[in-house]
């Protein structure tokens, strides 16, 4: 273990706040078939029936206040976030996993292995460190982030999850399995495989594919009840209670958009603003309880420049000189832009950088409170656009 002194302090972590859903649509369409099915898979199928019909979605399903009519709008402030500054910590090589103490400014370097994942609390860091003798099964490790200890808890195949309760799910060397084990003080527990890794969620998001229809049919549901139907070329959900719609407009201009925030309960829609979209263009879109932001075209060859939608006061913000890709958000509604994870911190009410990592093609975790940042070893290259 190698720790390196900061050259400076970094910026303390402000309070925290929930992180919303996204979702993008593009129609209000409906699908004729079996969409009452809360068991149906999140991920994309195809149903295998032709000729479905196009029907309306029923009135309890649809949301109210969307439209396609384009009502594009100017931004009531156009600012410079200025160009991203160097990180004060050091490059990463790659290959070992790394902890970022983002208040204190200090790098810890462990042996090789994958990033850390940490446990909710904030309390403990969890990553499987390789061995450099041949033949030597990977060990599960773990730091007690308060104290700096770190503690070798066995052999150990790779880390799965956080469980919840100090615990992570593990697998096994070679065929042993998976475990439950506890941080605090080793303990194993033999579990069956689970059925859905991730973390579970309150709402989920199903997706058909029917004949006859030009985007899939989604449905939110809350356990086994249906909340919201609609059609759209893609969505994601959390566990709380706003969404982020984009809508295509249709004629004279169907190269533009309509994002909205819906609420799930009441089902009904806030306009935000009308962007340039081309629907087959990869680009990110999220909110909170307080802010919508968004980088349109990004995967293009004129990505436009990010916006800032202030849900409170209604002003909308042009970063004149920053193409971000903001995906979530830290305490204090601060934006984190980069797609794995993230590299830097923003803070969008002084349009500064606060916090900034050394850039790195593999996978950022961040501790729930974005106190730390790990990174480990990265295998193969990645880019944001995957065009």
């Amino acid at each position: 273990m190698r720790h390196i002194l900061p050259s400076r302090h970094a910026r303390a972590a402000l309070p925290l706040i929930a992180v919303l859903a996204t979702l993008v649509l593009t129609s209000c369409g409906a699908l004729a078939g079996s969409d009452d099915d809360p068991t149906a898979t999140p991920t994309r199928t195809t149903d295998p029936r032709a000729n479905a019909i196009l029907q309306p979605i029923p009135d309890e399903l649809r949301v109210q206040g969307l439209f396609a009519d384009p009502r594009p709008r100017d931004p009531d402030l156009v600012a410079g976030l200025g160009p991203r500054p160097a990180s004060s910590f050091p490059a990463h090589d790659e290959r070992t996993t790394v902890l970022y103490d983002i208040r204190s400014g200090e790098t810890t370097e462990y042996g090789p292995g994958p990033t850390g994942l940490f446990t909710a609390d904030n309390a403990f860091l969890a990553w499987i460190e390789f061995s450099s003798i041949p033949g030597q099964p990977p060990e599960l490790r773990r730091v007690d982030l308060p104290t700096g200890g770190v503690a070798n808890l066995g052999i150990a195949g790779a880390v799965i999850q956080y469980e919840g309760g100090g615990a992570v799910r593990i697998s096994g060397w070679g065929r042993d399995g998976e475990f439950l084990v506890n941080l605090a003080n080793g303990s194993r527990l033999a579990v069956e495989p689970a059925e859905l890794y991730g973390r579970p969620q309150r709402y989920r998001l199903t997706e058909r594919h029917l004949d006859g229809a030009s985007q899939p049919r989604f449905t939110l549901w809350d356990g086994p009840t249906p909340l919201l139907r609609f059609d759209a070329i893609r969505a994601t959900v959390d566990d709380q209670s706003n969404l982020v719609a984009l809508i295509a407009s249709q004629e004279p201009d169907p190269s533009q958009a309509n994002i909205f925030v819906i609420d799930v309960y009441s089902r009904e829609a806030e306009f935000i603003a009308t962007i340039p979209a081309d629907p087959g263009a990869e680009f990110p879109l999220a909110a909170n309880a307080n802010l919508v932001v968004w980088t349109p075209n990004y995967c293009t060859a004129s990505p436009g420049p990010t916006r800032i939608y202030d849900r409170n006061t209604g002003q909308l913000t042009e970063l004149s000189d920053a193409r971000l890709w903001v995906a979530t958000f830290a305490p204090g509604n601060r934006l984190v832009d980069g797609r794995f994870g993230g590299e830097a911190i923003i803070d969008p009410a002084t349009l500064t950088w606060d916090t900034v990592l050394p850039p790195s093609p593999g996978d950022t975790i961040w501790s729930p409170d974005y106190h730390y940042a790990s990174r480990g070893v990265t295998l193969g290259n990645r880019t944001t656009c995957s065009q």
